[in-house]
């Protein structure tokens, strides 16, 4: 079950439900107990492991010349 994240058009409060699922009516807002609640645009990232490289080579992945600043 995913969390998202709300914000209350009546009193502005910002909130996480954990909701079953996508379809799910939106919860009611903790602060004021309002019905009027939006459900906010979420940024998630997903990393992956980032090849193995000597120190001091170039990884090719930035504009930036000689070592990758990441590398150490």
């Amino acid at each position: 079950m995913p969390f998202y994240e709300y914000r209350c058009e009546k009193c502005q409060a910002e909130f996480e439900a954990l909701v079953k699922t996508m379809d799910a009516p939106a919860p009611k807002c903790r602060q004021c107990g309002s019905g009027r609640v939006v459900k906010k645009l979420s940024v998630f990232g997903v990393g992956a492991a980032a090849p193995a490289r000597e120190k001091g080579a170039s990884c090719q992945s930035c504009q930036q010349g000689g070592s990758c600043p990441m590398a150490h």
